[in-house]
């Protein structure tokens, strides 16, 4: 999914030459692939409760999810 947005936002960059469209989908792609790794690993750790891999790695892609989240929504308005 995050592969296809940052497509999209590439191909509406290159076909028009829109700025909005290349930021919007590399940024939208960068959190589909965060909440991803949360959702991946936040399972396991809730699992394991080991903090290497699992918790560190849900953490980081809970904390990239925020920023990126944030990121996006400056980037939109």
């Amino acid at each position: 999914m995050a592969a296809l947005v940052a497509a999209g936002g590439i191909s509406g960059y290159a076909t028009r030459r829109s700025m909005p469209s290349l930021v919007a989908g590399l940024g939208i792609a960068a959190l589909f692939a965060s909440l991803a790794l949360v959702s991946a690993m936040a399972p396991r750790y809730a699992r394991t409760h080991k903090v290497w891999p699992a918790g560190l790695m849900a953490l980081t892609g809970a904390l990239s999810a925020i920023y990126q989240g944030l990121k996006t929504r400056e980037w939109l308005a």
